[in-house]
């Protein structure tokens, strides 16, 4: 989940204009801005969108693997499909 918070955050800065180390300004990523370098590589050719329905796909799961009685195999499985049809700015059903 990390990874794609650090991804969205750095998409947000981009397009907001404070560019790729926009978020350094953030106490997490003092020290750290490797996360940002790779975060901009790994978001590329992912929308914002793609990237906001992510987040939600992992909050979903999250949620799910906490409360649910199906197994987490098939919860991760779906989260994982999820988030290609995200990436690749599809709907999933």
């Amino acid at each position: 989940g990390s990874a794609y918070t650090d991804m969205y955050r750095v998409r947000a800065s981009v397009e907001s204009g404070k560019g790729t180390k926009g978020p350094a300004a953030y106490g997490e990523y003092r020290g750290k801005e490797f996360r940002l370098s790779k975060a901009e590589k790994s978001a590329r050719g992912i929308s914002a969108e793609g990237l906001r329905k992510s987040l939600e796909v992992l909050l979903e799961t999250d949620a799910a693997l906490k409360s649910s009685r199906i197994s987490p195999r098939i919860l991760l499985d779906e989260m994982i499909a999820k988030l290609l049809l995200a990436a690749r700015g599809e709907k999933s059903p």
